[in-house]
C-alpha cells in the first residue's frame, strides 16, 4: 500500500466517524432520548399503623433504605411514589436519594393540622417540575378517609418538549363506581384544564381497578387513553391480590411527535431483615416515552 492510498483511507475513516457522531449528537438534540418514568406504591403506612410487626417503626426504616438502595442501582429519571405517607421512612428515601433526584416534591395535600394523613403521592425527578397542583378527592370510603387522597400534577420539559405528569392512588376498598368517580375528577379538574395540543399527559398509580374488569374500560374512556398488556408473565401487581393488575403508567399523546412507548413490570427485592426480601405488597411499573 502506497503512503498516499494509508492517508486516504485513514481520512475517510475519520470522516465517517465524525459522521457518526454527528448524526448521534442530531438525534439527542432532535429529542430522541427517552424519558423514563418509575411508579410505585412502597406501603410506607403511617406510624399510627404501628400495630403489626411487619409494618413495625424499625422495619419501615430499614425497608427505606433498602429500597433507596434499588433505585441507585438503576436508572430512572422520575420516581412517582405511592403510599409514603410515613415521615421518618419518607426522610431516609429523600436523604438518599437527593443528590440524585435533586427536585422533589410531596407529599400531595399534607395538612400538618389535620389528624388525616396526606395523600402519600410524592414526585423525585432529575429535572425539575411546575406548575404543582393537586387535587383531594371529594369522596372516600373506609380507612381510605384518614388519608387526604387525591392527585398530584405538575410540568416538565424533556429535550425542549412539554409533558404533563399526574401520579394518583384512587380508593382501595369497596365498589368501583367510587373509583371512577375519582378518575373523572382528575379528568375534570387536572387533565382538561391542562390539556394542550403537542402536550403528551402522563397518568401513574394505583388505580385499584383490575384490567380484565369492566370498569377498567370505563376508565380508560375517562382518561382518554388506549389500553395496554403487560409481558404474559405478569400475573399481577398487587402481590396479596394474585391475578389482579391495577397498577397502571397511562399516556395521552395529545398529538405529540413519540416515537415510542415502551412498558415493563419491576418486582424489586433485597434483603432488608431477616428472611425478608420484598419490599413492597406492589410491584413497579416502569415507561420508557421517546420524544
Amino acid at each position: 500500500m502506497t503512503q498516499k492510498l494509508f492517508y486516504l483511507l485513514l481520512l475517510s475513516l475519520l470522516l465517517q466517524v465524525g459522521t457518526q457522531k454527528i448524526s448521534a449528537q442530531s438525534d439527542k438534540e432532535k429529542g430522541t432520548e427517552a424519558l423514563k418514568i418509575f411508579s410505585w406504591n412502597i406501603y410506607m403506612l403511617p406510624a399510627t399503623a404501628s400495630f403489626s410487626k411487619e409494618i413495625g417503626k424499625i422495619n419501615r426504616r430499614k425497608r427505606a433504605k433498602a429500597i433507596a438502595d434499588y433505585i441507585l442501582e438503576e436508572d430512572f429519571d422520575i420516581i412517582v411514589w405511592q403510599e409514603i405517607f410515613n415521615r421518618a421512612a419518607r426522610r431516609k428515601l429523600k436523604r438518599k436519594l437527593k443528590k440524585r433526584y435533586r427536585f422533589q416534591y410531596g407529599p400531595a395535600n399534607q395538612n400538618l393540622l389535620s389528624f388525616n394523613v396526606s395523600s402519600g403521592i410524592s414526585f423525585f425527578s432529575k429535572v425539575p417540575l411546575k406548575n404543582k397542583k393537586s387535587i383531594k378527592f371529594s369522596n372516600c370510603l373506609g380507612s381510605d378517609c384518614w388519608a387526604r387522597k387525591g392527585a398530584l400534577s405538575m410540568d416538565g420539559e424533556w429535550n425542549g418538549k412539554e409533558f404533563q405528569l399526574i401520579g394518583t392512588h384512587l380508593q382501595a376498598a369497596g365498589d368501583c363506581q367510587i373509583r371512577l368517580e375519582q378518575a373523572r375528577e382528575i379528568r375534570d379538574k387536572l387533565l382538561i384544564p391542562n390539556q394542550k395540543e403537542g402536550k403528551p399527559q402522563i397518568v401513574a398509580g394505583d388505580m385499584n381497578i383490575h384490567q380484565g374488569w369492566k370498569e377498567y374500560q370505563e376508565l380508560l374512556e375517562i382518561f382518554g387513553v388506549e389500553d395496554y398488556q403487560y409481558a404474559d408473565t405478569v400475573k399481577a401487581t398487587n402481590t396479596g391480590n394474585p391475578g389482579y393488575i391495577i397498577d397502571f403508567i397511562f399516556a395521552k399523546d395529545n398529538g405529540a411527535e413519540i416515537h415510542g412507548i415502551q412498558r415493563a413490570m419491576y418486582h424489586p427485592e433485597r434483603s432488608w431483615a431477616e428472611e425478608k426480601k420484598w419490599l413492597s405488597d406492589h410491584r413497579a411499573i416502569f415507561v420508557k416515552i421517546i420524544f
